[in-house]
């Protein structure tokens, strides 16, 4: 790797306010008051897959496990709640349930970064740096958080960086998807086409890919799906959440486009809540990336993604979240990708309390 990519070492160590290895992560919630690790699944690879959760969980009595049996139960019904029936989703809850699930792609770290600062914010006030966020901790305290620091274990077990801020695109490309055995570069989004990754004909499998070779983005819709899937799919039925931030990492285009599998109303809220991040962030000064509608990948191909499928196995509205990495169209720093995360978590809890992931007046 350093004879092709020169000097690695600076993207192999971070700061210990950087919790972004499964071994530094795993030595922080173990040390963290008030929060509980549950293990929810194994990896293809025999890893476990672990939710942190803070806050107490409020039982809810349904009669249904498919959210589309129970929206079926409306058919010819005017009523627009109809969209979140009861038989599904329960009666009124007290605290709103947010869920962030972290690198379901290895390399894609800075989301399960900032939501471990997240966690710490919430037990202690501060982030691991030792910065007070006293609003973000005061919004989320009316919430049962939890986080999945890690979707992909497998994919992150396997690359040594830490982060890639500041790290070529080419060096960020290989280490993301990896190495044909011939050593050309596995390219975005060309490698796509091959599904599953055929991992005899690989060099170096990237972090986007569990130990099966699978990108865990399209596995749902497989007769056969990873054992990760299976997990992740088996813990949102249960939980029912209202949010679930998917996390991602490019150069900080933030909230991805309304999601064309959905439901209008959950298309909505995504664009409502898209716009609020976006101009918190720039109102602070911060730089992300142009988001203009006509390179909106959705629009011209859509299809069927991971986040997509929360909904519809958990009724909960997806968000997915591309959290800035340090890529050379923009090149922020750990502590700038750092603050921009916190601020993401805080506008998402502020939204959160007034307009309601789900119309706040079903359930208060």
């Amino acid at each position: 790797m350093r004879e092709r990519f020169g000097d690695i070492d600076k993207f192999l160590q971070a700061p210990d306010w950087w919790p972004s290895s499964i071994d530094t992560a795993e030595k922080f919630l173990k040390n963290l008051d008030g929060i509980e690790v549950k293990e929810i699944g194994r990896s293809a690879g025999g890893r476990p897959i672990v939710a942190a959760i803070w806050g107490e969980k409020e039982p809810i009595e349904t009669t249904s496990i498919s959210l589309h049996s129970s929206l079926a139960s409306g058919v010819g019904n005017p009523d627009p709640t109809n969209i979140f029936p009861e038989s599904f989703y329960g009666k009124r809850r007290r605290k709103q349930v947010m869920i962030f699930q972290g690198d379901i792609h290895g390399a894609e770290i800075e989301g399960t970064v900032a939501a471990l600062n997240f966690l710490n914010v919430l037990v202690q006030g501060k982030d691991l740096r030792g910065k007070r966020w006293e609003k973000l901790k005061n919004e989320a305290s009316n919430m049962r958080i939890i986080v999945i620091p890690f979707a992909n274990p497998d994919g992150r077990a396997r690359i040594p960086t830490m982060h890639l801020s500041g790290a070529t695109d080419e060096l960020g490309q290989a280490v993301t998807m990896g190495l044909w055995k011939d050593g050309t570069i596995i390219k975005y989004p060309d490698h796509k086409n091959v599904y599953p990754m055929p991992i005899d004909k690989v060099l170096m499998l990237g972090g986007y890919f569990n130990d099966n070779g699978f990108n865990l983005q399209y596995d749902f819709c497989l007769p056969h799906r990873q054992p990760e899937t299976e997990a992740l799919c088996q813990f949102y039925l249960d939980e029912r959440p209202d949010v679930v931030i998917v996390g991602h990492s490019d150069a900080g285009s933030l909230v991805d486009a309304p999601d064309p599998f959905l439901q209008v109303p959950f298309r909505y809220m995504q664009s409502r809540i898209g716009g609020v991040i976006r101009e918190r962030i720039l109102r602070e000064g911060y730089p992300i990336t142009r988001s203009s509608w006509i390179d909106l990948p959705s629009l011209g191909s859509p299809h069927f993604n991971q986040a997509t499928s929360i909904y519809h196995c958990s009724g909960a509205l997806p968000l997915l979240v591309e959290f800035p990495n340090g890529h050379p169209n923009n090149p922020v720093n750990l502590e700038q990708i750092l603050d921009i995360g916190l601020l993401i978590f805080e506008e998402l809890c502020f939204f959160g309390n007034r307009d309601g992931f789900r119309p706040l007046n079903i359930w208060k």
